[in-house]
């Protein structure tokens, strides 16, 4: 009898030990993955430009506006870079007789893209920012590109007292062709 307690208590033992030693496994598997995308924002709206009569000369003033930002972040795959481009809305144009220029300076260079330079506003997409890779400017100010608007007259004689125009400016983040 007491070899077969002896017994019991080795089999209970050899148990217990085995309760502790034992392990549960499961794995999970996740994907984890960068999308393409990007996105647009501004700080606010220029405030307005008016052009008038200089010296007796005869040259007109232009007027020009740097007091906003253009905010953008953007995610691409290795060698693929974005634009983004600008222009007029629909029927949207300037005074007669001017032309609206913008150029924009990017913040922090490098994937944040570079300015090819002041452009002539139009209903058709010019390429303001070349070169984006991936980045994202930020949102407080001196972070996003400044933008520089300057209306200039390009004909007085199409030039009309009192004639004003409100415009919309669409700016748009795509991949480089």
């Amino acid at each position: 009898m007491r070899r077969w307690i002896s017994t019991l208590s080795a089999i209970a033992f050899a148990s217990a030990s085995l309760s502790f030693a034992l392990e549960s496994q499961v794995r999970q598997r996740i994907v984890l993955e960068v999308s393409a995308g990007g996105a647009l924002g501004v700080s606010g709206n220029p405030r307005p430009l008016i052009i008038g009569p200089g010296a007796a000369s005869g040259a007109f003033l232009g007027a020009a506006d740097g007091s906003t930002e253009l905010y953008y972040s953007s995610t691409v795959g290795r060698g693929t870079r974005r634009v983004i481009v600008v222009q007029w809305e629909s029927g949207d144009a300037a005074p007669a007789g001017c032309v609206l220029r913008l150029a924009a300076k990017p913040a922090g260079g490098g994937p944040e893209g570079s300015s090819g330079g002041e452009i002539i506003l139009s209903g058709d997409p010019r390429v303001l920012i070349a070169g984006i890779g991936s980045c994202a400017t930020g949102l407080r100010p001196g972070e996003g590109a400044a933008l520089f608007y300057h209306l200039s007259v390009v004909n007085p004689a199409l030039l009309s007292s009192g004639e004003t125009k409100t415009a919309t400016i669409i700016f748009t983040l795509m991949d480089a062709i």
